[in-house]
C-alpha cells in the first residue's frame, strides 16, 4: 500500500470520535515554487486532501517529501520540498580513496578513486553523478573489493584447466592450462604451461589456447606463395611457393607445411652457393671462397709488393650459383705490349712483349705517325717498378684538331673536327684580320696547322 494512504488511513482511525457532520477544517494556503510542479490544490485544502510534488526540469531533483497531506487538526503533514541541480556528495568508498578535493559533483561528472593494494576497481566504468528517479547517485556505484585473476569462460574449445571448473583465483594461485591436439598457447608457444594469478589481477600469460596457424611468411626471397590473399593456414596445410632468382628452396621442396614450430622446411628459401675456389697462395682475398653465396663479392689483391694482378681485382658469387669471372693470378711485375707491334710502330729490340723494372724500349714512329705526349717520332721509354711505361709506347696517326681561334670566319666542312697529316682545309679571316701570307687553305702538319698563325691583324 502507498505510504500517504497508510498514514491518512491511521489518522482517520485516530479521529472516529468526530461527528461525521462536523465541518472539515482547512489547510492553509501553501506556497509553492515556480520550479515545481505540483498535484492537488495548495490553496483550498482540507482534511484528507493531498500534494504531490514533482520538479519540472529534468536537470533538477526534489529535496523533501515528495507528498504532503492536510490532517484532521488542519496543519500539513510536512513542508513543502524544494527542486535543484542534480548534484553527487562525495561518497565513502571501504577500501578506496577518493582522488582530488571536489566535494559536491554535478550531474555526468566522473568520480576518480583509486583503491587499496591487493584491490582493484570492481567496475571498469567510470562512476557519473546521474539522477536516479528524485535523487542523485553514482553509477556504477564506486567500490572496490579484492582483485581476483577469472577465467571468462570456464571451459574453451581445444583447453583444458586444472583444477577445472572453477574460474575466480586469487593473487598467487596457479592454474594448469592444457591444449588439445591442433592448438598451442601461443605465447609461448607451448601445449602446456602453468600459469600465475599476479597481484593486479592478470595472469602471467594468456590462459587461452588457440588454434596454431602459420601466417604468410614474411620472406622477400619468395617471388610466388599459393593462394596469397588466404593469410593464415591452420596445422598441416601445404601451399605450393618458389623462391626468387639467386635462391633455391631448401631441399628442393616445391611445398612448405604449417607445423607448431612454422613453416617446414626452415628456411624456405637459402641462397645459391657458390662452389669452393681455391686462391694461390701469394694472393690476399678479402671474403670467403669455401662459402660463398649469391652476391658475395671476393676482393684480390697481391701480398707481395713486387708482384702484380693479373686478372680480375674481384669477382662475385652470381644468381645461378657461379662465380662471375675466374680467380686473378699474382706475377712478377713487369711491363708489357699488348701486341708486339702496331700499325705505324717500331719497337727495339723488337719482337719482345715482357720487359722488367729498368729496362728501357725504343718506339720509332713511322711517317704520318707520332708518339702524341710527347709530340716526338722517336723516344725511348722505362719499365717502371710498378710495371707502367714512363710513357706510352705505342705510335698514333698525327691529327689536327679543328683550330680554336676566334678570328676565323669561315672554316670548311666545319662538322669534321679532325684532319689527318697533309690535309688542307679553305678558311678566312673575321674583319680587320687577313690570311698570313695570302693563304686561303691551311694545312695539317705534325706541328699543328700552317700558316702560324692562320690570320694576322691587318696593318692600317
Amino acid at each position: 500500500m502507498h505510504p500517504s494512504l497508510v498514514l491518512l488511513f491511521l489518522h482517520l482511525w485516530g479521529n472516529v470520535g468526530l461527528s461525521l457532520s462536523q465541518t472539515a477544517l482547512q489547510c492553509p494556503v501553501i506556497h509553492i515554487n515556480d520550479t515545481i510542479q505540483v498535484t492537488g490544490d495548495p490553496e483550498e485544502a482540507t482534511y484528507g486532501n493531498v500534494l504531490r510534488f514533482s520538479c519540472k526540469s529534468r536537470t533538477e531533483i526534489l529535496y523533501g517529501p515528495a507528498e504532503i497531506y492536510c490532517d484532521a487538526n488542519g496543519m500539513w503533514s510536512d513542508n513543502p520540498p524544494r527542486c535543484e541541480a542534480v548534484k553527487c556528495k562525495v561518497p565513502e568508498i571501504e577500501h578506496g580513496t577518493v582522488t582530488g578535493d571536489i566535494t559536491d559533483y554535478n550531474e555526468h561528472e566522473i568520480l576518480y578513486f583509486e583503491c587499496n593494494a591487493r584491490y582493484g576497481k570492481s567496475e571498469e566504468r567510470p562512476s557519473r553523478c546521474i539522477k536516479m528517479g528524485q535523487r542523485a547517485d553514482w553509477s556504477p556505484t564506486p567500490a572496490c573489493e579484492q582483485i581476483k585473476c577469472k577465467l571468462q569462460v570456464s571451459q574453451l574449445e581445444g583447453t583444458r584447466y586444472d583444477p577445472p571448473h572453477r574460474n575466480v583465483f586469487s593473487p598467487g594461485e596457479t592454474l594448469r592450462v592444457t591444449c588439445e591436439a591442433r592448438y598451442w598457447i601461443f605465447n609461448p608457444r607451448e601445449i602446456s604451461t602453468v600459469i600465475t594469478c599476479r597481484d593486479d589481477g592478470q595472469w602471467t600469460s594468456d590462459p587461452t589456447c588457440k588454434e596454431v596457424t602459420c601466417s604468410r611468411p614474411n620472406d622477400q626471397h619468395i617471388s610466388y606463395w599459393d593462394n596469397y590473399w588466404q593469410r593464415k593456414k591452420t596445422l598441416g596445410d601445404t601451399v605450393r611457393y618458389s623462391c626468387t632468382s639467386g635462391y633455391k628452396s631448401t631441399n628442393g621442396a616445391t611445398r612448405a607445411t604449417c607445423t607448431r614450430d612454422g613453416w617446414t622446411p626452415d628456411p624456405l628459401c637459402q641462397a645459391q652457393q657458390c662452389p669452393v675456389i681455391h686462391i694461390n697462395d701469394n694472393i690476399q682475398v678479402t671474403g670467403d671462397p669455401e662459402e660463398a653465396t649469391y652476391g658475395n663479392v671476393l676482393r684480390f689483391s697481391c701480398k707481395s709488393s713486387t708482384e702484380i694482378l693479373h686478372g680480375p681485382a674481384e669477382i662475385y658469387c652470381d644468381e645461378n650459383g657461379m662465380w662471375s669471372d675466374n680467380p686473378p693470378r699474382c706475377e712478377a711485375i713487369k711491363c708489357r705490349l699488348e701486341v708486339s707491334q702496331l700499325e705505324g710502330t717500331r719497337y727495339d729490340p723488337p719482337h719482345r712483349n715482357v720487359f722488367s723494372p729498368g729496362e728501357t724500349l725504343r718506339v720509332t714512329c713511322e711517317a704520318r705517325y707520332w708518339i702524341f705526349n710527347p709530340r716526338e717520332i722517336s723516344t725511348v721509354v722505362t719499365c717502371r717498378d710498378d710495371g707502367q711505361w714512363t710513357s706510352d709506347p705505342t705510335c698514333k696517326e698525327v691529327t689536327c684538331s679543328r683550330p680554336n681561334d676566334q678570328h676565323i670566319s669561315y672554316w670548311d666542312n666545319y662538322w669534321q673536327r679532325k684532319k689527318t697529316l697533309g690535309d688542307t682545309v679553305r678558311y678566312s679571316c673575321t674583319s680587320g684580320y687577313k690570311s698570313t701570307n695570302g693563304a686561303t687553305r691551311a694545312t695539317c702538319t705534325r706541328d699543328g696547322w700552317t700558316p702560324d698563325p692562320l690570320c694576322q691583324a691587318q696593318v692600317i
